[in-house]
């Protein structure tokens, strides 16, 4: 895993614009294109876990749209979204790190700690990125407004 500059708003905006099936499907796609990218694949279930699904959570950022929660207050139906989304794609990666990549743990270092730890390290720094900039998008109301004016949920 790596940290990224906000690489997954583009997909988080999508999803919260166009709903959770078509952002999950967004998502979908972005895991297997991130796949041919830069490959770590070990076993087919890992590679399931660890590009298709974790990055098809993504479109649970539309959750609270969807569940018209927080309606009259689109920023933190976004940044809430993005929270279980985030969750939902760590929760992928880690299975994986213990279904797969547990062999690189050190000696000693129970398999669930080590995939615990190596997930937090950049999926915590990523997710923050990802809504500190998502935080200025919506602060704007320009932007609120044209997200409202195409937004299909």
């Amino acid at each position: 895993g790596s940290i990224t500059i906000a690489s997954l708003l583009p997909i988080m905006i999508y999803a919260y614009i166009f709903g959770i099936k078509k952002g999950t499907v967004a998502g979908l796609i972005y895991g297997i294109l991130e796949a041919f990218q830069s490959p770590t694949i070990l076993h087919p279930a890992q590679f399931l876990l660890d590009y298709p699904m974790a990055f098809a959570c993504m479109g649970l950022t539309a959750l609270f749209v969807e569940l018209n929660v927080w309606s009259k207050r689109p920023k933190l139906q976004f940044m809430m979204g993005g929270v279980v989304a985030f969750s939902a794609r760590f929760l992928m990666h880690f299975l994986s790190g213990i279904f797969a990549f547990g062999i690189f743990a050190p000696e000693g270092t129970p398999v669930a700690v080590y995939s615990l730890g190596y997930q937090t390290v950049y999926l915590i720094p990523d997710m923050l990125i990802c809504l500190v900039v998502a935080f200025f998008l919506f602060s704007s109301k320009s932007f609120v407004r044209s997200v409202k004016q195409v937004r299909t949920v």
